[in-house]
């Protein structure tokens, strides 16, 4: 058994990097690899504080609102902690310097999916910069997160990639970004999750009460001027707005939801009548759950869902025009996935040295 030990973002406040974490162990595992994660600072099991303060009646009032979204991510906090324990192998340091005197055995190690490679902070943790052994160095669908990387940067951060033995990245700007200056294969692959089965997303997925049929939002980027294209959708349908939030938003919604665990975010996608979305993992599972949606774009960061949209051919729909949609044809999206999910396979038999 290859034992495998991953780098990536794995936050508690993250539902997404959370995710393709979790996806890309499973998936592993399913290979028959030992899995871990490396952890440049121990998970703190400290309560989230709760507290207000006030010296006038509008003051108190907008701090207990402020105090009940505390209380709903505290409960976000708690249930993370347990998915973290039931769900994962962290090694923890305390910082890179304790890692790097004392580095631990593996196979080979994976510099995971999300935008571990943003040139805009530079990390040697997530350019797995502790390994002197090359041949066990991979990255898997690596992302940006922009297309371009800053002069002062540009150096360190060719050094830093180019000390891989095999490249993978999630988009094909980063691909033509890394070849202008590193003459090594680069591979394009799918985000983790697009590697783990519907039905296996279902099965660790937990209700979360919502009593009637919704249209869903979950926006990290979003302009208010939407607004009214959401409130348009809502009189069409006559469909509740729910939104998944962290903090409360600009988003329109009759409802919006401070506290879903990683499980019940995957079960309110499931269950939606449509999905609104800015985030890139809202995308994927609106794709994985073969639901009607509309990708909202951020001009500032369009690669992202651009990338998934043209590799899986689906035409993004306006919010307005989502009840008449046909939405995307999964069973050709669904086909796309499985030859792209064959190509990831090869590639990391072939970087793992998996017989």
């Amino acid at each position: 058994m290859k034992k495998v030990d991953i780098v990536t973002y794995c936050e508690w406040n993250s539902y997404g990097s959370i995710l393709q974490a979790w996806a890309l162990k499973t998936h592993l595992v399913s290979l028959g690899c030992e899995v871990n994660h490396l952890r440049l600072d121990s998970i703190s099991s400290k309560k989230i504080k709760l507290y207000f303060k006030g010296k006038n009646i509008k003051t108190l009032i907008i701090n207990m609102n402020r105090f009940w979204n505390r209380r709903k991510l505290q409960r976000r906090f708690d249930l993370t902690m347990q998915f973290f324990s039931e769900h994962f192998r962290f090694i923890p340091y305390l910082d890179y310097e304790q890692l790097k005197a004392d580095v631990p055995e593996a196979d080979v190690y994976i510099a995971g999916s999300d935008q571990i490679w943003n040139p805009n902070s530079i990390n040697p943790f997530f350019y797995l910069s502790f390994v002197k052994d090359s041949r066990k160095k991979i990255s898997y669908a690596a992302s940006m997160g922009i297309s371009k990387i800053p002069d002062h940067q540009r150096d360190e951060w060719y050094r830093a990639v180019q000390s891989f033995g095999h490249i993978s990245v999630r988009e094909e700007i980063v691909k033509e970004i890394i070849n202008k200056e590193i003459d090594k294969e680069v591979l394009v692959h799918l985000d983790p999750t697009f590697l783990v089965d519907k039905e296996i997303w279902r099965a660790i997925s937990k209700p979360y009460l919502v009593r009637e049929p919704y249209i869903l939002v979950y926006a990290l980027f979003w302009d208010k001027m939407l607004n009214s294209q959401l409130k348009a959708l809502h009189q069409k349908t006559g469909l509740q707005i729910v939104a998944i939030t962290s903090q409360p938003q600009q988003v329109y919604a009759h409802r919006k939801i401070y506290d879903a665990s990683v499980q019940e975010f995957l079960w309110l996608f499931d269950h939606a009548s449509y999905i609104v979305t800015s985030s890139f993992h809202g995308v994927a599972f609106s794709i994985i759950f073969e639901k009607k949606f509309s990708a909202v774009i951020n001009p500032q960061k369009p690669s992202r869902l651009n990338e998934v949209l043209n590799v899986l051919e689906i035409a993004n729909t306006s919010i307005n025009l989502l009840p008449e949609s046909q939405g995307p044809n999964y069973t050709k999206v669904n086909d796309i996935i499985r030859e792209e999910k064959e190509k990831a396979n090869a590639y990391l038999c072939r970087g793992i040295n998996l017989e």
